[in-house]
């Protein structure tokens, strides 16, 4: 799990309070050594509400695996 998490200054006047982004996946290791991430699933934390983030384009792009 890779999780980025917002820091926001002490005079930041947003609505804002806490975000973090987790996204959840798999690392394999390819044929030449190099690392691919395949990613599962996202969710944000914002503030004390979880919403799970999904492609707008779907799990597998038909367009680029052409």
């Amino acid at each position: 799990m890779i999780a980025i998490e917002s820091v926001f200054p002490d005079n930041y006047k947003g609505r804002a309070k806490k975000s973090i982004q987790f996204s959840l996946g798999a690392f394999s290791v390819e044929s030449d050594n190099s690392f691919r991430f395949k990613l599962l699933k996202q969710k944000l934390l914002y503030n004390k509400t979880i919403f799970e983030l999904t492609d707008m384009y779907g799990k597998e792009n038909a367009a680029a695996t052409s």
